[in-house]
């Protein structure tokens, strides 16, 4: 995931993408979206975020959607534990809204944030298509 600003725009075609609108249409507005992001001296350094998108990834035992997290760090922050403390605070503020669990899907080849997942308690359930989907209980 990249980070995407006035000077460094999305990519052609990915705002009308629903893979990526998924993440960001109508922010806010929904019951469940929570993020929280890393600023430092004004400039942003990364930025986790979860919510309940399409296609449903897990269901709790109750039968209800898990929602999904997604977290960014700048390439020149990665490295510096960024991603831990984001990840970290994100799952606070989940428990903190009475959430019971959170899910991400993630590359199999990504092996450190994977690493970096399993070390924070996520687990893993399947790997479709070269995906790592795993969940936290809260």
């Amino acid at each position: 995931m990249a980070s995407f600003s006035q000077h460094h725009p999305l990519p052609e075609g990915a705002a009308s993408d629903p893979w990526v609108t998924r993440w960001f249409d109508d922010w806010g507005n929904r019951a469940n979206d929570l993020g929280v992001a890393w600023d430092a001296a004004g400039e942003l350094r990364g930025a986790c975020w979860a919510r309940e998108v399409q296609p449903v990834r897990l269901v709790d035992p109750s039968g209800r959607q898990v929602p999904e997290l997604l977290i960014a760090v700048r390439a020149d922050w990665r490295g510096r534990g960024v991603a831990r403390t984001l990840l970290e605070d994100l799952l606070a503020a989940a428990r903190r809204e009475g959430w019971t669990a959170v899910a991400l899907t993630v590359s199999a080849k990504n092996e450190g944030a994977a690493r970096l997942y399993r070390a924070v308690g996520f687990v893993e359930h399947e790997k479709p298509d070269g995906l790592l989907v795993m969940s936290f209980t809260l």
